[in-house]
Parts: C-alpha cells; sequence; structure tokens
C-alpha cells in the first residue's frame, strides 16, 4: 500500500507475446533487469535477485518498480492458453 493513499502499487506485467518461447516465468530484480525463465527462479541467498542457476534463461527489456513496488512480489507465471486449458476440460469430461 501507499503510505499517502489506500491504493495497491500497480505492478509491471510482461508482455507475453516478446516471450521466448520456452519461458514460462518472468521477473524483475532488485537492481530493475527483468529476464525470462524456463523453470521457476528463486530469491538467490543474500537477497540479491532471481536466480536459476544459470539454467534456461535470457535477459529480457529493462524496466524500473513504480513506487511501492516490492521486486521480489514481481515473479510472473506464464498464462496458460485457452486451447490447452479447453482440451484438459474436455479430456477430464
Amino acid at each position: 500500500m501507499n503510505e499517502y493513499t489506500s491504493e495497491q502499487p500497480q505492478y509491471p506485467e510482461p508482455d507475453w507475446t516478446t516471450a521466448p518461447e520456452w519461458a514460462n516465468w518472468w521477473a524483475i530484480d532488485k537492481d530493475g533487469e527483468t529476464a525470462w525463465y524456463e523453470k521457476a527462479p528463486y530469491i538467490h541467498p543474500g537477497d540479491a535477485g532471481w536466480s536459476s542457476q544459470g539454467i534456461g534463461w535470457e535477459d529480457a527489456e529493462r524496466t524500473s518498480l513504480p513506487p511501492g513496488c516490492k521486486w521480489h512480489m514481481t515473479l510472473r507465471q506464464r498464462p496458460i492458453k485457452e486451447e490447452a486449458a479447453d482440451a484438459s476440460t474436455a479430456q477430464a469430461s
């Protein structure tokens, strides 16, 4: 929350149309660096940023966090494509 209002900060969201096909996750580091990840990253020991141990990641467009946003709250998972979700629902029926 903003200290002057009850509004929640507006977190940046990734543009999944620009993501590599293999990318399933996106996050912003403490320094504003953004990256795509194949597997869910974790917060590097020492609170320095996100880490994937060098496996399946690629830099994305740099951004800055709006006031009130915390970098460790930026991890986003790729949305499930509607066609895939519809197919799994149909198979379960």
